[in-house]
């Protein structure tokens, strides 16, 4: 089975919650297009029978998945959901350098009917609402926190784009990659007859934290970078301050 390969951590776990760190390039859930692909919820069952996500993560966005015990506990955390009481905070990189010192909200309604290729509609979108700030800046790229009000498909990486801030490799939205050459400039050297490749593998969008609280407790839990969206911040630092 392919969720046999999948390596997956919690980030911490009690008889009501587990939180998982989700890698990139695995699903929530099963794609529609290739069922049996690996996906945090067939590897879920297999660890926990009785377990059930309480929410979805981006096939490319890697961090912070909550995971219900029991059906209490899922209830609850999706009427939280539901009213808008769970904080989620995600990272994002983005070309440009962006001095948002106060929180920005982008309230712009989006047009989901296509989930492939999500739309702003301003006449017919439902509500989406994202808070932004900067959290770090280099010389040409800026680090965004983001928190999302409301929960749409691909909400974040549509407004990011529409606001002029698309994120480091979205190509669906308007992100470009990111090369060594760029930020090293006279420091970087490359052979005549050799490709350079992109630092990124994939958009650079990680969800960073989550918390909530109902009556099974106050939560609050954090995942740390992924390798890759690590060491492109250790360039950036090292070559772009």
């Amino acid at each position: 089975m392919l969720w046999q390969k999948i390596e997956i951590n919690i980030l911490y776990q009690d008889e009501h919650y587990i939180f998982i760190h989700k890698p990139a390039a695995i699903a929530s859930v099963p794609e529609r297009g290739n069922p049996s692909a690996a996906n945090v919820q067939e590897w879920l069952k297999q660890q926990y029978p009785k377990a059930n996500l309480c929410h979805r993560l981006d096939k490319e966005t890697s961090g912070v998945l909550v995971a219900a015990q029991h059906i209490d506990a899922h209830r609850e955390l999706s009427y939280l959901f539901h009213q808008r009481l769970v904080n989620k905070y995600y990272h994002a990189l983005v070309k440009g350098v962006h001095h948002i010192d106060e929180p920005v909200v982008i309230n712009l309604p989006l047009n989901i009917n296509n989930p492939t290729k999500v739309k702003i509609d301003k006449q017919n979108g439902v509500e989406a609402i994202t808070a932004i700030i900067s959290i770090a800046h280099f010389r040409h790229y800026t680090l965004l926190e983001c928190k999302p009000i409301t929960g749409r498909t691909h909400q974040i990486r549509v407004h990011l784009a529409y606001y002029g801030t698309p994120i480091i490799g979205d190509y669906l939205y308007g992100g470009e990659d990111i090369f060594l050459s760029q930020i090293k400039r006279k420091k970087y050297k490359i052979s005549v007859d050799e490709e350079e490749r992109p630092l990124n593998k994939r958009f650079q969008l990680h969800a960073q934290r989550i918390r909530f609280e109902n009556s099974f407790g106050s939560y609050e839990v954090s995942a740390p970078y992924p390798k890759d969206f690590e060491i492109i911040l250790k360039q950036l630092q090292k070559y772009d301050k």
